[in-house]
């Protein structure tokens, strides 16, 4: 296996347990809200830019998992019309 392969195989890794811990927290956390997620997102997109230590490949790598993750959840909750949050779903 070469280094572009093992790099996609931790980013699909990264990518999936992200998605799935995201998943989880808005199943059963009540106060977990699409504003939380968005919040959080924006402190991915800081921390990704302050990379002036130089993370390297790897640590690159499970960033741009967890950020495409994320995102791809947001998107998920914006086009099922959840938008608003768990906690204002009941």
């Amino acid at each position: 296996m070469d280094i572009a392969e093992r790099q996609e195989e931790k980013f699909n890794e990264i990518y999936e347990k992200t998605f799935d811990q995201l998943e989880y927290r808005w199943n059963h956390d009540d106060d977990f809200s699409v504003k939380d997620l968005e919040r959080q997102l924006q402190t991915f997109y800081v921390d990704e830019g302050n990379d002036w230590a130089g993370r390297g490949l790897p640590g690159q790598v499970v960033k741009s998992a967890t950020i495409a993750a994320t995102e791809a959840f947001l998107e998920r909750l914006r086009a099922s019309g959840r938008s608003s949050g768990r906690r204002d779903e009941r």
